[in-house]
């Protein structure tokens, strides 16, 4: 009769909940192992910031950037329909820009706390957040400065 043993690779601790331990095959690591965290674990806090940072970026291109944009067109029609759409979009724009940030910082602090476990997804979840909460007045200054040149050049 043959006994089969895990393979090796990261297991929990059996001696310390919560924790990982390095099994070789044949015998756990040494206990200074038990401090590892495996990547699965991970942040998950700073993986919803990069999820919801995406998210903000889609949602604020569909319902502010192109809107906005789109408010240069001069056709009485398409500029009313690009306010409407940016005044339907505000409120889910602006709920998932301000998730972003908030995952996002908190995503961070916890990366520090984990030896920077998750600190690319959530720097990216809370520039995403910043920038999208942010683009709109970029786009509105860009937009009224081509109308006061536009008029400058005709006038």
């Amino acid at each position: 009769m043959t006994s089969t043993t895990p393979p090796a690779g990261w297991y929990p601790d059996p001696s310390a909940p919560g924790q990982t331990r390095w099994w070789d095959g044949t015998a756990w690591a040494p206990a200074q192992s038990a401090q590892l965290v495996p990547a699965a674990a991970g942040n998950p806090i700073a993986n919803r910031a990069r999820i919801i940072g995406w998210w903000a970026i889609g949602v604020g291109a569909t319902f502010w950037f192109i809107p906005i944009a789109l408010t240069l067109i001069p056709v009485a029609e398409v500029q009313t329909f690009a306010i409407l759409t940016s005044w339907v979009g505000f409120l889910p724009v602006l709920t998932l820009t301000v998730l972003a940030i908030v995952f996002g910082s908190i995503g961070l602090r916890r990366a520090q706390a984990q030896d920077g476990l998750g600190r690319r997804a959530a720097r990216f979840g809370l520039w995403a957040g910043i920038g999208t909460l942010a683009s709109p007045v970029v786009v509105v200054l860009i937009v009224l400065i081509a109308v006061v040149i536009t008029a400058a050049i005709s006038g």
